[in-house]
């Protein structure tokens, strides 16, 4: 049985309803099928990711009363049309207002010298960076495929759910591997001098602090939906959080790294300009910056 239906969720604002008609689809189809029989499920929704329409097939063929055992996911061939278009104007106001007419999710540009570890992004692209509605995704000169080496940077805000949902997708359409990166950042010993804490208790501070932030990060993956494969906790100690992470890109020949435009670095607000505007300059590979959905 072969399930193959219209664009039930082309756009965000169509999402939920459109999943609520795929997960209907599955049921409906679900018992027409034979014991031992196969049951193909389409979905051509550019808001539905991979995730989020498997779980909503899932849920229709159970409540079709069904059980089933995944055996391929597929994707759109290299036939696929592309529509093409030219805009006569200032690029970054085009492709802003490009974004808003298609109702994108995610701007994909060039990244001019983004290689080698050292290097600075194109002006058009930089402020996209800062100001697309959308999340923007900088490729690196050389990249070729898919990204099968992804690491999600987290700090434990709430848009750290946003970056691991939006890394695992990409790692499961892939194959890949995913690491999710928390990087310590301990106050030194002249911050705990400031607030006048003998030095003895300063150390079991210190060792308290990194003793928790690995406690939070082990429960933060454990919450995350189930993914194949399951994403790999890592934290590392640095003093500086954009170290840390450059440090472990390389370490691990990341081809993709997962940033946020909101969150904590230590105890500081985090915004795109510090921490996450320093990794685009230095990260050793593609980055895909994701804008907090509560903004």
């Amino acid at each position: 049985v072969i399930c193959d239906p219209p664009a039930f969720a082309p756009n965000k604002q169509a999402l939920d309803a459109g999943l609520r008609a795929y997960e209907r689809i599955a049921r409906l189809a679900a018992p027409l099928v034979a014991p031992g029989g196969y049951i193909v499920l389409c979905s051509c929704s550019h808001a539905a990711d991979l995730v989020a329409f498997r779980n909503a097939s899932a849920r229709g063929l159970g409540r079709g009363g069904r059980r089933a055992q995944l055996l391929h996911t597929g994707f759109a061939g290299p036939d696929h049309p592309v529509v093409a278009e030219a805009v006569v104007g200032h690029p970054f106001e085009a492709l802003v207002h490009a974004a808003e007419r298609h109702q994108a999710d995610l701007l994909v540009l060039g990244s001019r010298g983004l290689k080698a570890g050292v290097g600075h992004p194109g002006a058009v692209a930089a402020k996209c960076l800062r100001k697309a509605p959308v999340d923007v995704l900088l490729v690196r000169q050389g990249q070729e495929g898919a990204f099968t080496r992804i690491v999600a940077c987290i700090d434990f805000s709430p848009v750290s759910v946003h970056i691991c949902a939006t890394a695992a997708s990409l790692a499961e359409r892939a194959g890949g591997t995913l690491d999710v990166l928390h990087v310590h950042v301990p106050m030194t010993m002249a911050d705990l001098a400031i607030e006048s804490f003998p030095v003895g208790d300063s150390i079991e501070l210190l060792k308290a602090r990194e003793d928790l932030a690995r406690h939070q990060l082990d429960q933060f993956v454990a919450a995350l939906p189930g993914s194949a494969p399951p994403p790999v906790a890592v934290m590392r100690t640095s003093s500086s959080a954009t170290d840390g992470i450059v440090d472990f890109l390389n370490e691990r020949a990341a081809d993709l790294v997962v940033l946020g435009t909101r969150g904590r670095s230590g105890l500081r607000a985090l915004l795109l300009g510090t921490t996450a505007e320093r990794l685009v300059h230095e990260a050793p590979c593609s980055v895909l910056v994701v804008k907090d959905e509560g903004k």
